[in-house]
């Protein structure tokens, strides 16, 4: 399908599972709120890596279904829903391509971080039909503000990108247009913005760890090249603060939608 990036995430499930960090509360309890879920109904999170989305929302729904073109993804996500104690998780290997009548409809379908790795009007109008009367979808993103608290970023970025190949170099450019603005051109054109500003503690264990989750400069994207970035990227954490810790400045973005 087109704009669909299968195998971007492949070799990579267990720094995804260790190092990204959880969702706020207040995230989920706004989604709770906005689209009034009570326990019934069904949620679908597609591209839902480990559960990050998936499995705090849970307990709001009669069933969920967990969505992901990486088998590894969903076997971490299935071992935290059993140490959870999750019972009402389906895990599905498939992508956007993968959509039908045949998943049934649901009351909230959820995007966490993915619409940029999709073509997102044929992603959008694929999901359409997937939602039951009164339901939408949610599509969670985060932005880090050019603040001096995230210099740290400036510097991964700036050790990891000579690194890069093409392809990979490529997924780090970002779309123009927000989130909102693609949306509201599709069956889901009535929107809102939740917007959520905070700050969460790291360390440089963490920052390595993350770039290694990530479709760009993963161990597996990297190859040989990964000691080379990894010593890179220590070494301009260190020389900010040689202390190794820092604060992650933070939005979070959901972009809630309901269809006309």
């Amino acid at each position: 399908m087109q704009g669909e990036r299968r195998g971007l995430y492949r070799g990579i499930a267990a720094d995804f599972a260790r190092f990204r960090p959880a969702y706020p509360e207040p995230l989920f309890a706004h989604l709770r709120a906005r689209f009034g879920l009570d326990g019934s109904g069904r949620l679908l999170d597609l591209g839902c890596g480990t559960g990050r989305l998936t499995l705090p929302l849970a307990g709001a729904f009669a069933q969920v279904v967990g969505m992901d073109p990486e088998p590894e993804m969903l076997a971490e996500a299935a071992a935290e829903a059993s140490r959870l104690g999750v019972s009402n998780t389906t895990w599905i290997e498939g992508g956007v391509s993968d959509l039908g009548p045949h998943l049934g409809r649901f009351r909230l379908i959820t995007l966490g971080q993915v619409l940029h790795l999709v073509d997102p009007a044929t992603t959008l109008a694929a999901l359409a039909p997937l939602v039951e009367p009164g339901g939408g979808i949610a599509v969670v993103d985060e932005e880090h503000p050019d603040v001096p608290s995230n210099a740290w970023r400036r510097a991964i970025h700036a050790a990891v990108a000579p690194w890069l190949d093409d392809d990979r170099r490529s997924l780090l450019q970002r779309r123009t247009e927000p989130d909102d603005v693609v949306i509201a051109r599709s069956p889901f054109a009535r929107v809102e913005i939740f917007a959520l500003p905070y700050q969460r503690p790291t360390d440089v264990e963490r920052i390595v760890g993350f770039a290694a989750s990530t479709s760009s400069a993963s161990r597996a994207a990297l190859g040989t090249r990964w000691p080379r970035v990894e010593a890179e990227m220590r070494r301009a954490l260190f020389d900010i603060n040689p202390t190794g810790t820092f604060v992650d400045d933070v939005i979070l973005r959901a972009v809630l939608a309901w269809k006309d």
